[in-house]
């Protein structure tokens, strides 16, 4: 049973991210025309310069960490789900904007992109925001039922979020020291 409990999580997680790929895509469709310019430019300029960005290593910092600490109120809950949203627009948006770059060649260069860059810190996120849930529902067990067990989980849950946390952060440092010179390599698609 608890297997299935893991699987509805993990199938949840990814419908809302899938549904947020997709609402990231029409995005860019659905803004002004001069808007989507200026997105376009200003996306074109970061392709270019994505060696020098190392900001999403302390982003992933302080998001994650407000989330697994908010996991503790039933607050990390929706957080959890909002996130894995916000990470799927994401996609949508960078395939979108690759699309209008370049055409074909960009949706292209926007799955090599995601690969490299999301593919491993959106699964890890998954696990991640998986156990955030389990903690948040722990909690809340605990609150209402004052089950002892509960507590023993959330140790547990903690412990496999910190582990999954430090993955998260290792990933983000070998995609920012080593990613540019792969990308470099598919330039020439867009």
């Amino acid at each position: 049973m608890r297997t299935s409990y893991s699987k509805k999580i993990y199938l949840l997680l990814t419908i809302i991210f899938v549904i947020g790929t997709i609402c990231g895509f029409l995005l860019l469709r659905y803004t002004n025309n001069s808007y989507s310019i200026q997105v376009i430019e200003k996306c074109s300029y970061y392709l270019n310069n994505v060696s020098n960005n190392y900001y999403f290593i302390i982003e992933h910092i302080i998001i994650l960490s407000i989330i697994l600490v908010l996991s503790l109120l039933i607050i990390g809950l929706p957080l959890a789900l909002l996130y894995s949203f916000y990470n799927g627009v994401s996609c949508g948006f960078i395939i979108n904007v690759l699309f209008r770059i370049a055409g074909f060649k960009g949706i292209l260069y926007s799955f090599i992109y995601i690969i490299f860059t999301k593919l491993i810190y959106i699964v890890l996120l998954i696990i991640f925001l998986k156990v955030i849930i389990k903690i948040s529902i722990s909690t809340t067990t605990y609150f209402f039922k004052k089950n002892k067990n509960a507590i023993i989980n959330i140790n547990n849950y903690y412990k496999k979020s910190l582990i999954i946390f430090i993955l998260i952060i290792i990933n983000d440092i070998l995609v920012y020291l080593y990613i540019h010179n792969v990308l470099s390599i598919f330039q020439f698609l867009i």
